[in-house]
């Protein structure tokens, strides 16, 4: 197989990527598309543009050091018999060299990409329905949440990672990236630092979750091969989706980062 990337930009631009990807898809003999919660996919065609760009700005995917786009399949057959499939999908990476410093407070800029993978295809490989995290289920909204949380500390170390400059920017991110519908804020602690965010689910409950008392952000086991989520940007080490714990009973119960009291913060 191939893979192809394009030079890092400051905006994303999902509609341009689908049309540079079709034509290099038409060249190879373009049949079908791919997107999440099919098996089959679609006959590739006239409305293949738009099912593309609805794929590009749906959820992403936290990889600790950035997040990939969902991914988008395109079948063919080339004019040699030769069945391929080729992948396309966008990234987003924060700055994170240490010569790179916040700017009156604010978050670092993101940069955003695309990639296109292409081989053959023994339909195997790209075989099954195309599936994607089950953001309907509260326990993956609220590790999404901690995943965005994780990601943004390692990147914008400058701004404290207990700071509120830096957590109350970065959940309205989450709210946008994860089309999170209910009402998700920080609680400060008697000092200003923020080390509680209470998630509040439309027609359903309330958590309080915490992220983080300190040495659980920095400590490694082997699981995380020894590193701790201010290197991985991820509460799972090198696992998504993993940051949520256990329930608690109170915030001054032992706890560390995803732990959650079954309530409002208070």
């Amino acid at each position: 197989c191939q893979m192809s990337e394009t030079i890092p930009v400051s905006n994303t631009d999902h509609e341009a990527a689908c049309r540079e990807t079709f034509e290099v898809a038409k060249h190879f003999g373009a049949l079908s598309d791919q997107v999440i919660g099919e098996a089959e996919g679609m006959p590739f065609g006239d409305g293949s543009l738009d099912r593309c760009a609805t794929m590009m700005s749906s959820y992403p995917r936290s990889v600790g050091w950035g997040w990939f786009g969902p991914e988008y399949y395109i079948k063919g057959t080339s004019n040699t018999g030769i069945n391929w499939v080729m992948m396309l999908t966008s990234s987003q990476k924060t700055a994170s060299e240490p010569s790179d410093k916040n700017v009156d407070g604010k978050l670092k800029q993101e940069l955003f990409g695309y990639s296109i993978t292409i081989g053959t295809d023994f339909r195997n490989a790209y075989s099954g329905e195309n599936k994607g995290p089950d953001y309907s289920d509260k326990k993956i909204q609220a590790a999404a949440m901690l995943d965005t949380v994780a990601y943004y500390r390692r990147s914008n170390k400058d701004l404290g990672v207990f700071s509120k400059n830096l957590i109350d920017q970065v959940l309205p991110i989450y709210k946008s990236s994860f089309r999170f519908d209910g009402d998700v804020k920080s609680f400060a602690e008697s000092n200003k630092e923020i080390r509680w965010v209470q998630m509040s689910f439309k027609d359903g409950p309330t958590w309080c979750i915490s992220i983080g008392v300190g040495d659980d952000l920095t400590a490694g086991t082997e699981a995380t091969l020894d590193e701790g989520m201010d290197v991985t940007g991820l509460p799972g080490g090198t696992v998504e989706l993993a940051g949520l714990g256990k329930p608690i009973e109170s915030r001054s119960a032992t706890h560390k980062f995803g732990d959650y009291v079954v309530g409002a913060c208070k």
